[in-house]
């Protein structure tokens, strides 16, 4: 029982923080109240849920998602992007230390 309302709990509260404020017509701005805790809690549901999913996977309480996630398709793109992350801070050490001249951010920068 405390499994299916992990689940339920968990996907309910990531599939409103993806779907709460996408398309929303409101036309008076948030209540700063609402607004403050809404900023302040959101990635934080959505990281505990995704947790939720990891923790349930890795302890065999996954089932079809578990499934999904298992399939040997994921596994080229898993280590093309473990790759990448490996490789970026390389990329950009590079990147900032062959400048000729001081790096100075602008939104236009080449």
């Amino acid at each position: 029982v405390w499994n299916l309302n992990c689940w339920v709990f968990a996907l309910g509260v990531m599939l409103t923080i993806v779907l709460a404020m996408e398309g929303s017509s409101y036309t008076e701005p948030l209540p700063q109240w609402f607004a403050a805790i809404w900023l302040g809690m959101r990635r934080f549901l959505f990281a505990s849920g995704v947790g939720w999913v990891a923790f349930a996977c890795v302890t065999g309480n996954g089932g079809p998602i578990n499934t999904f996630l298992s399939w040997n398709l994921w596994l080229p793109l898993a280590r093309l992007n473990y790759c990448a992350y490996l490789l970026h801070p390389v990329v950009i050490f590079h990147f900032l230390l062959t400048k000729k001249t001081l790096f100075h951010y602008t939104p236009y920068e080449h």
